[in-house]
């Protein structure tokens, strides 16, 4: 089993029983666990050296690009039209009389 096989059944099985719009919306990965999980030869200072050098360099653009993808991917599976809206709704303040 991959790891991202691991990290996407982890992913599921922490979503199980969560009712929508009642749990945690953010993403995180222990990149220690991850350098382990694939190198398991390596000793602890190789692995937080790897782990450091990630963490610290790490592009999260690619990140945002491919979760914007899969926004886009989601919102045409549910059919919710994301035509203009990339711009906040324009809230009036004027009351009709």
């Amino acid at each position: 089993m991959s790891i991202i096989t691991v990290l996407k059944l982890s992913f599921l099985i922490s979503m199980t029983n969560k009712e929508l719009f009642n749990f945690d919306y953010n993403l995180s990965i222990d990149v220690l666990w991850l350098v382990k999980e694939m190198y398991p030869g390596l000793d602890d200072n190789e692995v937080q050296t790897i782990a450091y050098e990630i963490v610290s360099n790490y592009d999260y653009s690619l990140l945002a690009d491919e979760l914007h993808l899969d926004l886009q991917d989601s919102a045409e599976k549910l059919n919710i039209s994301l035509e203009d809206k990339d711009i906040p709704n324009e809230v009036s303040h004027l009351t009709a009389i």
